[in-house]
C-alpha cells in the first residue's frame, strides 16, 4: 500500500484518502512532490487517528458529508495543477 505513518504524520499518495482526511478535519501540512509525477500528501496526525479513519472508510463505517467531501476534492485538484 502507498500509505504510510511516520511520527506525528500520515502520508499517503492516494488522492481520494487525502480528500477524505481533509473532509475530516486533518490538516494539510505539504505535499511533497519529489517522487516524479507522485505527490504525496502529509497530514498532521498527532493522535495517530489517520489509519483508523482509513479502517473505517474501508469497512464502510464512516460517513462524510458529501459538500465537505467535495470541497476537499476541488482543493486539491486546484493545489495539484496549480503552477509552482
Amino acid at each position: 500500500m502507498d500509505n504510510k505513518q511516520i511520527t506525528e504524520s500520515y502520508i499517503t499518495k492516494d488522492f481520494y484518502i487525502a480528500s477524505l482526511l481533509r473532509a475530516l478535519g486533518f490538516r494539510l501540512q505539504s505535499l511533497d512532490r519529489s517522487q516524479g509525477k507522485f505527490v504525496n500528501f502529509i497530514f498532521a496526525d498527532p493522535e495517530n487517528k489517520a489509519q483508523e479513519a482509513i479502517s473505517q472508510y474501508w469497512n464502510r463505517n464512516i460517513q462524510v458529508d458529501a459538500r465537505t467531501m467535495v470541497e476537499a476534492i476541488n482543493e486539491f485538484k486546484t493545489r495539484l495543477y496549480a503552477k509552482t
